[in-house]
């Protein structure tokens, strides 16, 4: 038996009317999808290369903690 399923999705990424559910969790467990290192609210990378990126798409799937 599945348990809820709630979708997730930070705020400033749900504005761009992605094609796509951040994050879904159902029962215990979370899939995430489509985390790339863009900048808030924007489609455009974020500078400074792909450490930059990642810490961003790191902050992304952190927020769906919070």
């Amino acid at each position: 038996m599945v348990g809820s399923i709630e979708v997730l999705g930070a705020d400033a990424t749900k504005r761009l009317n992605q094609p796509f559910s951040e994050a879904v969790v159902v029962g215990d467990l979370m899939f995430v999808s489509g985390q790339i290192g863009t900048k808030p609210g924007e489609l455009k990378l974020v500078e400074g290369g792909v450490q930059a990126e990642t810490r961003q798409a790191r902050s992304w799937i952190s927020s769906y903690f919070g």
